[in-house]
């Protein structure tokens, strides 16, 4: 039997909020960083930091997803 080619725009949608949510969750991060060495006069300090924190969470969301495509796979065989 032939899939229906409805699911797809859904699968799109869904994939494209995740990456979204990924990419804003890195923006923010480095924008309070850069927001409080502004505020702190302390030059590349938290900049830094928000980088790392936001590279972390994005990648553990990129992990999460990961892990749920892969439950998904393995209950579809």
């Amino acid at each position: 039997m032939k899939k229906s080619n409805s699911i797809v725009p859904v699968k799109v949608l869904y994939w494209s909020s995740q990456i979204s949510t990924m990419s804003f969750e890195l923006a923010l991060c480095i924008g309070v960083g850069y927001w409080m060495d502004v505020k702190r006069d302390s030059s590349p300090l938290y900049l830094l930091l928000g980088c790392l924190v936001g590279f972390a969470l994005s990648t553990w969301h990129l992990y999460q997803l990961v892990k749920s495509m892969n439950k998904q796979d393995k209950n579809n065989s």
